[in-house]
């Protein structure tokens, strides 16, 4: 299996469309520390796009410091996530 880090390299190499298409059909199956590896603007595009209940898995699996640095990189769109 790739690295996290190496699907987060594919995930961004993909156009827009096709990566949402991608990362909706793997759903909960997309490893959490994948996100972790994501560059910020592609990690904001795909959590725009993505079910709220598959964010907090993420949250949830990821490392309390990956979590934290993850929700802080959510800051400026966590009002998805935090449903404020």
């Amino acid at each position: 299996p790739l690295h996290a880090a190496d699907v987060a390299d594919l995930l961004e190499q993909l156009p827009a469309g096709e990566r949402d298409i991608l990362v909706d059909s793997l759903g909960a199956k997309l490893d959490a520390e994948t996100y972790a590896h994501l560059d910020e603007a592609v990690r904001e595009d795909i959590v725009d796009s993505i079910d709220n209940a598959v964010l907090a898995d993420v949250v949830v699996e990821l490392d309390s410091d990956d979590a934290v640095d993850f929700m802080r990189a959510l800051h400026p769109i966590g009002t998805k996530f935090l449903g404020r």
